[in-house]
């Protein structure tokens, strides 16, 4: 029987092994590879491990995207000390990220609390940062950077959006709906 608690505690390694990385590497070596990824399998264990035991919660939410902005803020902070962006990725990632806090900004405002929206382009830009450095690492820098900042984007406009229409917090919704609930 799993820990009640199990998928937090494998969301707060997941930011404390991200603050490691953001501290102590400058680039993308072998090391930082490796607990990247191990991070990258915490993400993908920490919900399927509290779905599993029954143990979803707001705070389980919360830490699992606490823990993907702080693996972001990581693998960004070693990209722009690496070199190598060009300037309309930089400011296309500068844009995602003011989208991106208009969007928790846009919650915490209308719902008095942290929501963040575990949205359908949220999910695949998870998976294109998880992916970024290896990809990076096969040779194809920019167009995986592209890629990358693109599918970001498209996350946090999303999310924005849904912050936007939901007539109350919806941290499990996946698209974009008007109209009516269903009753």
């Amino acid at each position: 029987m799993l820990n009640k608690n199990a998928a937090n505690m494998i969301s707060v390694l997941r930011i404390l092994l991200s603050l490691v990385l953001a501290l102590f590497w400058r680039t993308m070596d072998t090391a930082f590879l490796i607990l990247y990824g191990i991070c990258g399998i915490s993400d993908a264990a920490d919900g399927l491990i509290a779905r599993l035991a029954g143990t979803m919660s707001p705070l389980g939410s919360t830490l699992d995207s606490l823990g993907d902005i702080a693996m972001t803020l990581a693998l960004l902070k070693v990209l722009l000390r690496q070199g190598g962006i060009p300037l309309s990725l930089r400011c296309l990632a500068a844009a995602g990220i003011a989208v991106g806090l208009a969007g928790v900004l846009t919650g915490l405002l209308r719902f008095r609390r942290l929501v963040f929206v575990h949205c359908f382009f949220c999910k695949l830009m998870g998976v294109a940062l998880a992916l970024l450095p290896y990809l990076m690492r096969l040779g194809i820098p920019l167009a995986a950077m592209t890629v990358t900042d693109i599918l970001c984007f498209l996350g946090v406009s999303q999310m924005l959006v849904i912050q936007c229409v939901s007539e109350e917090p919806e941290p499990e919704r996946l698209f974009i709906r008007t109209g009516r609930k269903k009753p």
